[in-house]
């Protein structure tokens, strides 16, 4: 019988990354008996190696046009590989809907195969920060700041208490398939995701695979996205189509100007003030010790391993002020670079056009005009 691994994310766990993995290395997964399935049908505004997307319509179907083909093309998977992958981080958000678990239960008993749940989970500080750091870089173009942010509880769709998420998915599926780990760069296998994400499935790493080049989705430095929130204030900038235009260029700006441009700057200070950090790591604590001896095999119950005392990220017109000119002198840069990008194409695209018109002129000289009309002429008699 096949195995169905479905990966639900959470959000902010390099869902984005693992998905660009598995895709650029399909056909070594193959070779392995493991199918990244790809799926007739896109969705906009949606990353598109999110191969299980297609099961938030589970509930409603009939709103999906090529459900039913999505169901076929799962199932003809299963039939032809031992092992599945499905990726979709929205998946663990989707528990909120009412009775999800049990219709997601009986649409998996059509399948015939074995299921297991693999989940990535991150220490809520961490999690929300990133949140609010795609809010303001990102779709949201939130002007709001951090500590708005937390008063407004904007966070409280994450479903942060993680054990009572799991104790419901082993309540329909068994805690023997459900697989958590923590989203931790020193507990990765070999300090990677990628490798991680794989040994977790129980595939192989060979040197046939291939590691994405890029970051998916890398989130802003502290500097660079209050930069961004005063820009997301523009109520002009709002209302534009290109949401992530000046995120892209300001990110790009700040890699640019980088200590070290082989490797894009990391933050290293926190949002949070040391009193709002207690009091949010109190708020999940009971429930992360049951994690972390539950689910990552640890007796001391400490969930996150890697957490270390940071310095408050305070914003000063000063400290700005040097920044925005750094960030924007690199954004300069970068986009004088895609300028020459854009020129050099269209340089060869002139050349083609420019060879294209010399032969259709060629051709009109070797076929006689009074013969062409001849032809036209012919042609129509015949209508």
């Amino acid at each position: 019988m096949s195995t169905l691994y479905i990966h639900l994310g959470t959000p902010k766990t390099g869902s984005s990354a693992i998905q660009l993995y598995l895709a650029d290395n399909k056909e070594q997964l193959q070779k392995q008996n493991y199918c990244f399935a790809e799926f007739p049908v896109k969705f906009a505004e949606t990353g598109k190696y999110r191969n299980g997307h297609f099961l938030l319509y589970l509930q409603r179907p009939k709103e999906l046009k090529n459900w039913q083909l999505c169901v076929d093309e799962l199932k003809n998977a299963l039939d032809q590989y031992d092992n599945v992958i499905l990726t979709e981080e929205a998946l663990w958000g989707w528990q909120r809907k009412k009775n999800w678990w049990n219709d997601v239960k009986t649409f998996l008993g059509t399948l015939n195969c074995d299921v297991k749940f693999i989940v990535y989970l991150r220490a809520q500080e961490d999690l929300i920060e990133s949140i609010y750091n795609q809010w303001v870089k990102g779709f949201k173009k939130s002007s709001i700041t951090f500590d708005e942010f937390l008063d407004e509880h904007r966070y409280s769709y994450l479903m942060l208490h993680y054990d009572e998420q799991l104790k419901e998915m082993a309540q329909y599926f068994g805690r023997e398939n459900i697989i958590a780990r923590p989203y931790d760069f020193a507990q990765f296998k070999n300090g990677n995701i990628y490798e991680d994400f794989l040994d977790v499935i129980g595939a192989e790493v060979t040197d046939e695979f291939v590691v994405p080049n890029h970051a998916a989705n890398p989130s802003m430095p502290y500097d660079a996205l209050e930069i961004k929130r005063y820009i997301n204030s523009n109520a002009a900038y709002v209302k534009a189509k290109n949401v992530n235009f000046y995120s892209n260029i300001i990110r790009a700006g700040y890699d640019t100007l980088s200590s070290d441009s082989k490797k894009p700057f990391k933050e290293t200070r926190t949002l949070f003030t040391p009193e709002r950090l207690k009091e949010i790591q109190k708020d999940y604590e009971q429930g992360n010790e049951y994690v972390a001896r539950e689910y990552f095999g640890r007796e001391d119950g400490v969930f996150n391993t890697s957490q270390k005392t940071k310095e408050t990220f305070t914003p000063d017109s000063q400290s700005l002020l040097k920044e925005g000119i750094k960030v924007f002198s690199g954004a300069d840069l970068y986009l004088y670079e895609e300028n020459e990008k854009l020129k050099k194409t269209v340089k060869q695209l002139t050349k083609r056009l420019n060879e294209l018109e010399k032969e259709v002129n060629s051709v009109k000289k070797s076929f006689p005009i009074r013969a062409w009309r001849k032809v036209r002429g012919h042609n129509k008699e015949e209508e």
